[in-house]
């Protein structure tokens, strides 16, 4: 990762992404949206091992898996742990959707390593469906369109141009 740690860099700059995501139209964001990102990139730096391993285990890139999380903690307008409520459908770093826990209780989805390892399942598994249906070749965009919503095999969504986004960036960013 260089001399420098990726939480000094803070977060990635989203002002400028068209028709993908636009936050306070370019306004500065406000202090306690810029902690929560720092906070979340620090939460990122701690997952550093279970992310090396899911990836390595799973022949995907690490920074894949980053930039999910990333934007589903940034962007999930699901509560934190603290609130856990029937409700809720999608929980943990990776916010695994309530159809893929297989089994688990909401308790267990909680569990960084697990969530992540799943997390990772769910992304090969939508490479697979894409290879399907887009014989062509392979994109962050859609592969993270179709992490999000699994019958998104051939358009990308803004979800999925956000994850390319921050995907670039921790590929720029963030050295092994």
């Amino acid at each position: 990762m260089g001399n420098r740690t990726l939480s000094q860099y803070i977060y990635p700059d989203t002002s400028n992404i068209k028709n993908g995501y636009n936050h306070s139209k370019g306004k500065v964001m406000k202090i306690a949206e810029k902690l929560r990102r720092t906070n979340v990139i620090r939460a990122i730096e701690s997952y550093h091992d279970i992310i090396k391993e899911t990836a390595e285990k799973r022949n995907l890139n690490p920074n894949m898996i980053r930039a999910i999380i990333y934007e589903e903690q940034t962007h999930n307008k699901s509560p934190g742990p603290f609130e856990i409520l029937p409700i809720i459908d999608s929980v943990g770093p990776m916010a695994i959707n309530r159809s893929h826990w297989n089994g688990n209780s909401k308790i267990a989805m909680f569990n960084t390593k697990r969530n992540i390892r799943m997390g990772g399942d769910l992304l090969v598994e939508s490479i697979e469906r894409i290879k399907e249906k887009n014989p062509q070749g392979l994109n962050i965009a859609q592969i993270a369109s179709n992490y999000n919503l699994s019958t998104a095999e051939t358009v990308i969504t803004d979800y999925g141009k956000r994850v390319e986004y921050f995907y670039a960036w921790f590929e720029k960013n963030y050295k092994e």
